[in-house]
């Protein structure tokens, strides 16, 4: 007897699914630099364009259009950042926002500067040319405070937290920030931040809840929902990377989760930490295997009590 799912399919039948889907992913991957079609990618996997749209939106969460906008947008985003570094070498000045954002677009396969300009907008936070630019223009107020776990680096603008990140010495946290927004204007914080860094050592030292802090980071719209779906995990609690998939809407895409963890830079607030391997295993995290392990014991221990 076949054993078939609540909508009435075979564990066959979801193989040869996943196969396709992962076929699909492939193509428009190696064929980011031009548009598709659903015509010709239905071709390429045996399905529909009909189909295809269907089963692409219902399984990975987002329509094969939409998928090609985020893996150009993060294509945009390293080039942007990578232009930028090499104008500053060569020129010895700072980069123009412009110049840069026109050159990064139209080599990150979009088909024209406004349709770049736009998904910029809508996945980056800001303006390509901003963004170019080293965040030129924008105002981050920083701060650095110690708690068990070594040092925050807490850098926010007027909507939120748009940085947290750990470590053992603060000026080189300092220097990840400005190596993000080289453009910005950093303005170190006094009192003003006192009552929001005390939150955040209440959630690094005692596994206190962070989650109403507001938040602000650049990201394309899976790594929003990724990063949505590690907010609602329970602290105490983990996850593994398909599950966190799952959670996001797209439980094939079990690599570009892991991909958007590895890319978070909002420490605690977006809790990566609770991630971890099939076998339950701590698994890789930016600011330290130990400090993660640390914090799911200080969360587990808090959510006991």
């Amino acid at each position: 007897m076949i054993e078939t799912d609540e909508a009435g399919n075979s564990d066959g039948q979801e193989q040869v699914r996943a196969r396709a889907l992962d076929r699909a992913c492939d193509y428009l991957e190696r064929n980011v630099d031009r548009n598709v079609s659903l015509e010709e990618l239905g071709t390429e996997v045996g399905w529909s364009p009909a189909h295809l749209q269907r089963v692409f939106r219902e399984r990975l969460g987002v329509s094969p259009r939409e998928y090609v906008e985020a893996l150009r947008v993060g294509e945009l985003k390293q080039r942007l950042r990578d232009y930028r570094e090499t104008d500053r070498t060569r020129e010895g000045s700072r980069p123009d926002g412009g110049g840069t954002a026109t050159r990064a677009i139209l080599d990150s396969g979009f088909g024209s500067l406004s349709s770049g300009h736009d998904a910029g907008v809508r996945n980056l936070g800001m303006t390509p040319a901003t963004y170019g630019a080293g965040g030129r223009g924008a105002r981050i107020e920083y701060r650095a405070v110690a708690c068990s776990l070594g040092w925050l680096m807490v850098g926010r603008t007027g909507r939120g937290v748009c940085s947290l990140t750990l470590g053992d010495d603060p000026e080189a946290l300092l220097e990840t920030l400005r190596d993000e927004f080289p453009e910005a204007e950093l303005v170190e914080a006094s009192g003003e931040m006192t009552e929001l860094c005390e939150r955040l050592v209440g959630v690094a030292d005692r596994g206190e809840d962070g989650a109403d802090l507001p938040i602000e980071v650049v990201a394309t719209d899976f790594q929003w929902r990724v990063w949505r779906a590690m907010r609602e995990i329970p602290r105490g609690e983990t996850r593994s990377y398909s599950e966190l998939a799952a959670m996001a809407g797209s439980p094939k895409a079990v690599r570009a989760a892991a991909s958007a963890c590895a890319n978070n830079r909002i420490s605690l607030l977006i809790p990566c930490h609770r991630v971890v391997r099939a076998d339950g295993s701590t698994g890789q995290y930016a600011w330290g295997p130990d400090r993660k392990r640390r914090l799911l014991a200080t969360e587990a221990e808090a959510a006991r009590a």
